[in-house]
């Protein structure tokens, strides 16, 4: 298959997000089947116009940006289409996330099959924000305000019509496949689930990586260290973890806790920090390339995701249970899709302190209990939640489709 992309941002930008992650784990495991993948992005920060990564080749509009997305977005990225098409056309085209919109909205002209792949639930989104207003977890009435009309405008302008103007929606959890049967006029043959998926080769058990990193850490003999990562935001919960950091560190509990990451509240943590006096238990690392995070998994006894956002399926779940770590998760989203409680590891309520707390005390007073989860954990990843699973099952799903379009009197009928 002739296979184009449609992605705002990409790995190769330096972002090392859900999207994006899955966007080079999808493309690289099409390349390496025999499969030619083009992807039309945005403009690059190093202002490069094109380059060809693992035979994927990947064009950056230099008059386009995020920033710039309605205003410049569509036109370019249909114009750079239309002129490879006619050269080398294409069988099928991919959206990321509603990233192929004016796509989807130029079906009929194209009469290309067009497959999305949603990683998240924009409804659930919103309602998360509005109950964390009601439950004073710091998010202020006007920044949900914000986010509602911000979501109804996404909803309206660029996630409905991606979505009815799609042959085929992949999404990554049940949960989000879930959430598109209830919130999107849309035939439910259409939805299929996919679950993300890693090299699981990058991500394994390394008893040299864990003594290295946890001696320049500082990180002494006997002592515990928790980690979490991701993207430094409100609706992440660091500040959560740092507040049950607080309470453990009153019961004499030797911890540290490792925030892997870097986002626009990070400040506003550091603050948190300061005021409980916890600099000397709290490590924060800023950003960390993907390829290098593996180190960090290896250095920590428990991995926590305290996020209070309905995700997709977190990646970085996934790389925690492939090294073997004991996860306590916020009981939302695709979470519970993949970690059974009491199985993969412990699920909490969202923003509730005293649970995770609780959850903690629990995986650090009990070894054997924090082997059984890392043990299952890891083994639910390589034979469930590997990268080869995640290609082989949605190029399964896309050829069958494509071929039940190619013998459809009308491919572009919805």
């Amino acid at each position: 298959m002739n296979i184009c992309v449609f992605s705002i941002v990409t790995y190769w930008h330096g972002v090392n997000g859900g999207m994006e992650i899955h966007g080079k784990i999808l493309c690289e495991g099409l390349v390496k089947r025999g499969h030619e993948v083009t992807i039309i992005s945005t403009r690059h920060p190093d202002g490069k116009e094109y380059e060809e990564i693992n035979g994927i080749k990947v064009y950056y509009l230099i008059n386009t940006g995020f920033s710039t997305y309605w205003k410049n977005w569509g036109n370019e990225g249909l114009r750079k289409f239309e002129e490879i098409n006619e050269i080398n056309p294409f069988d099928v085209v991919f959206s990321q996330s509603f990233n192929g919109y004016y796509f989807a909205k130029n079906r009929k002209k194209y009469k290309i099959p067009l497959v999305s792949f949603l990683h998240g639930a924009g409804p659930y989104i919103t309602i998360t924000k509005i109950k964390l207003v009601f439950n004073r977890q710091n998010i202020s009435i006007v920044e949900t305000i914000r986010t509602i009309m911000s979501y109804i405008a996404h909803y309206s302008i660029l996630h409905l019509p991606t979505v009815l103007g799609s042959d085929l929606i992949i999404c990554v959890s049940n949960h989000v496949s879930d959430s598109v049967r209830k919130w999107y006029p849309v035939s439910k043959k259409k939805i299929y689930t996919v679950m993300n998926g890693i090299d699981t080769s990058e991500f394994s058990p390394n008893d040299k990586d864990r003594n290295s990193l946890r001696d320049s850490l500082g990180i002494r003999e006997g002592e515990f260290l928790l980690m979490t990562s991701g993207s430094i935001s409100k609706e992440k919960g660091h500040h959560i973890a740092v507040e049950a950091l607080n309470k453990l560190l009153k019961e004499n509990i030797n911890l540290k806790l490792l925030i892997v990451g870097d986002g626009e509240y990070q400040a506003s943590l550091s603050g948190l920090i300061d005021k409980f006096g916890l600099n000397d238990n709290v490590i924060l690392t800023g950003f960390i390339p993907n390829k290098s995070i593996s180190e960090y998994y290896n250095a920590a006894d428990i991995y926590l995701i305290p996020t209070l956002r309905a995700e997709g399926l977190p990646f970085a779940l996934i790389e925690a249970m492939s090294i073997g770590l004991p996860i306590i998760a916020s009981k939302v989203g695709g979470i519970p899709d993949v970690v059974g409680n009491g199985k993969e590891g412990l699920l909490i309520n969202p923003g509730d302190t005293n649970d995770i707390v609780s959850k903690i005390l629990t995986l650090l007073r009990d070894a054997d209990l924090r082997r059984e989860l890392g043990v299952k954990a890891r083994r639910k990843v390589l034979n469930e939640l590997n990268s080869e699973n995640m290609v082989d099952k949605t190029l399964e799903i896309i050829e069958s489709i494509l071929f039940e379009l190619k013998t459809s009197p009308d491919t572009t009928k919805q």
